[in-house]
């Protein structure tokens, strides 16, 4: 017989697939998307924010620098692994190209 999840959270939580991370940025845009703002639009502002490694010019360069230093709080959370990958090192590293 299968065992009922005992309140609405694990019920969702066994429909839905049980998932775990530690990289920062994945727990931020899950809150940001469950408590703040439809999916579609977070999807659309990630769109809007790969920008290939073109600069982008900011018009307020208090809220960019604000920006910036979350951003840095949040890397600096994220475990190693993930780090590596958005330095583009973690394939030399795993392949030993290091």
């Amino acid at each position: 017989m299968n065992k009922k999840a005992s309140t609405p959270t694990e019920a969702l939580r066994k429909i839905s697939g049980e998932f775990t991370s530690k990289d920062p940025v994945v727990v931020f845009l899950y809150h940001l998307m469950r408590d703040h703002l439809p999916t579609a639009d977070v999807e659309k502002l990630v769109q809007d924010s790969q920008i290939n490694g073109k600069e982008c010019l900011f018009t307020n360069g208090y809220l960019a620098r604000y920006a910036e230093n979350l951003a840095q709080r949040l890397h600096e959370t994220a475990p190693q692994e993930h780090s590596l990958k958005r330095l583009g090192e973690y394939s030399r590293i795993k392949n030993n190209e290091v």
